[in-house]
């Protein structure tokens, strides 16, 4: 899918509102949010993935990328769980609520990181995110000052982990889905309200990339660093860049 306005493959698009009245209903991947809640999205294709990586080095300045990954461990772990307050990295073992399935892991296992050296170097950042980018649960991406201890980003990251535990735990149906759904919406509020920008991935069936969801006062701060040298698609045009993704198949790479 090719739109117009994108530079080098790259296409950031402005969306000051997700409520019921924009792009965000027309998501499977989330329910909608308040309208206090913009997003910018940024979309290439997908040999030019990094591109798109490589527009968040400006928006960190004196901020670092924050990522967490969870997985089942087998019977052999011992439940455990880092202070976090003072270290860039945490990791917490939990016991499992129910051994319904994969009985022989009973084990869920976090891994929480706060990346502080990629501000300047794309392939960094890059390899950081890109084995998350293959998940559809069980991860997730923030931004939020470097001051911010990891401990913080796990108490956001636990509405998630409620996620994957639905998602691995459960049949899917449509009253599942539902569930999953708010649970993604609510993380999108927890993190905001507790000082960090989630980054949502795309799908990577039309277009890779990915949505940066902030705070509507934060949106031009955003803007000014993702959307340059050529600017974002903003009202009309960039609501319809939107709808031709979603309705070529794509949409937020969380399930």
């Amino acid at each position: 899918m090719q739109v117009d306005g994108s530079i080098r493959g790259v296409t950031v698009v402005d969306q000051p509102v997700w409520g019921e009245i924009g792009v965000g209903s027309r998501l499977d991947a989330l329910d909608a949010l308040p309208d206090s809640v913009a997003s910018a999205w940024v979309l290439a294709e997908p040999q030019d993935e990094v591109l798109c990586w490589s527009r968040l080095l400006p928006l960190l300045g004196d901020r670092s990328v924050f990522t967490w990954t969870t997985r089942l461990l087998e019977a052999s772990a011992e439940p455990e769980e880092e202070d976090g307050t003072n270290s860039s990295s945490l990791r917490r073992v939990t016991r499992r609520p129910s051994l319904r399935s994969f009985p022989s892991r009973p084990y869920l296992e976090s891994r929480l990181d706060r990346h502080d050296d990629v501000v300047n170097v794309v392939d960094d950042l890059y390899e950081r995110v890109r084995p998350l980018l293959r998940r559809s649960s069980g991860f997730a991406i923030g931004i939020a000052s470097a001051e911010k201890p990891v401990g913080e980003w796990s108490t956001v990251t636990k509405v998630l982990e409620s996620h994957f535990v639905l998602a691995s735990e459960s049949a899917n149906s449509p009253q599942m889905e539902g569930f999953r759904r708010r649970l993604v919406s609510l993380y999108v509020e927890v993190a905001l309200e507790l000082g960090f920008m989630p980054v949502l991935p795309l799908d990577r069936n039309v277009r890779s990339g990915f949505v940066i969801f902030c705070d509507r006062s934060d949106l031009p701060d955003v803007l000014d660093s993702v959307a340059q040298p050529e600017g974002a698609l903003s009202g009309r045009p960039g609501s319809d860049a939107i709808k031709q993704l979603i309705e070529a198949g794509g949409g937020l790479g969380y399930r």
